[in-house]
């Protein structure tokens, strides 16, 4: 400690920064009100009405949400009552004079101050709602993979005795493609950029909070100082900290959208040999003079010979056989859906976070705060 000061004014206005005292001034209505109804509006996929990859996204995604609303819960309850421990402070200093302050604050012996785990990269506030005020884009997302696989390979030009023939021989191509890649990806695509976007608000509200420490602590100094600055470099930094798992999030959902992408390519190509195989053996269907109806497998092989028909078969068994790899594999696509929610299921916020709303001990105990948050004496200061 290099003494005491103290400028009320610097304290409160940090205070009201913190708070929602202010209409769509507080960083806490912030989290509530542009935070709060963005991640409700972006942060969805709809019903799950799709394929099996489809349908995984949609339900990581909807707990993407729910963390999300639980974790913006605690930030908010912790902003809100830190700004009411401020103005609290803010109103005793007013009502002491200095040498009573100075007194209380001497026998004030907080811990050592922590330092954040980040350098602001501004020395001003700013408003983190600006980078919520746009749609997320859809940029990287593919509508209907399923059509573009089927178009891609072919399926929408051949014979209606060629896909016979597939499906006499046990596959049903076009279902089964719908089955796994059916789904409106550019809505993940949407999630993907709307996490970035949430990031990029932690990321100023963590700076926000930051410079907002700094400026006070120019006009506050002493024990209570001391250990107001550990208390909200320690938030800034778990804010901060959730911005890097939201980043790791979405990078999670740009490495499904790409693997999809890998996938639904290779599977188009041993579709593309499917048909090739099946289109001979429906020539040879032809050549025996048997266009009317596809007969079943044991007749076919007979018509046209078992190899030609083994050869239809061999590719479906390789189709089917890639997909299981693409989908179970150490690296495949279900281990990706699942990891999406990783970075921020491991981001223990509870752990984070400061245990309760600062308050400045050297003015006397802690605040005791009802739902509302309210100040002990029942104002915000």
């Amino acid at each position: 400690m290099t003494g005491f000061t103290v400028s009320p004014a610097a304290v409160e206005a940090f205070g009201k920064l913190l708070s929602d005292v202010s209409p769509d001034a507080g960083l806490e209505r912030k989290y509530l009100i542009d935070n709060g109804n963005y991640v409700d509006t972006w942060v969805h996929m709809g019903s799950g009405d799709g394929g099996v990859i489809f349908r995984e996204m949609v339900g990581k995604t909807s707990d993407v949400h729910d963390q999300l609303v639980t974790q913006n819960d605690l930030i908010r309850t912790v902003l809100s009552e830190s700004s009411d421990g401020l103005l609290t402070s803010a109103g005793k200093y007013r009502a002491q004079d200095l040498a009573s302050a100075e007194q209380l604050d001497s026998q004030y012996q907080p811990g050592g101050v922590a330092p954040l785990d980040f350098t602001p990269e501004v020395k001003a506030v700013d408003n983190p709602a600006e980078v919520l005020r746009e749609e997320p884009s859809e940029e990287g997302g593919v509508p209907d993979w399923a059509q573009q696989i089927m178009d891609g390979a072919g399926f929408f030009s051949v014979s209606d005795v060629v896909l016979k023939i597939i499906k006499v021989c046990g596959f049903d191509a076009m279902g089964w493609v719908r089955d796994k890649f059916l789904g409106d990806f550019h809505v993940a695509a949407r999630v993907m950029h709307a996490l970035r976007a949430l990031e990029k608000f932690d990321e100023i509200v963590a700076r926000d909070i930051a410079v907002g420490t700094t400026g006070m602590l120019a006009e506050w100094t002493g024990n209570a100082a001391d250990a107001a600055h550990s208390y909200f470099d320690q938030l800034a930094n778990t804010i901060n900290a959730r911005a890097e798992a939201l980043f790791q999030v979405a990078g999670n959902y740009e490495n499904v959208l790409f693997a999809i992408q890998e996938a639904a390519a290779a599977i188009e190509g041993l579709l593309t040999g499917l048909l090739d195989k099946a289109v001979l053996a429906a020539a040879k269907l032809a050549a025996a003079g048997c266009l009317q109806e596809v007969p079943v497998v044991d007749v076919l092989m007979d018509i046209i010979g078992a190899e030609a028909v083994a050869e239809v078969m061999e590719k479906i068994d390789q189709t089917i056989g890639k997909w299981n790899a693409l989908w179970s594999g150490s690296e495949g696509l279900v281990s990706l859906c699942l990891g999406l929610t990783g970075a921020l299921s491991d981001f223990d916020i509870t752990a984070k976070l400061p245990t309760a709303g600062y308050y400045n001990a050297s003015q006397g105990p802690a605040p005791t705060y009802d739902d509302g948050h309210d100040l002990p004496h029942g104002g915000r200061g």
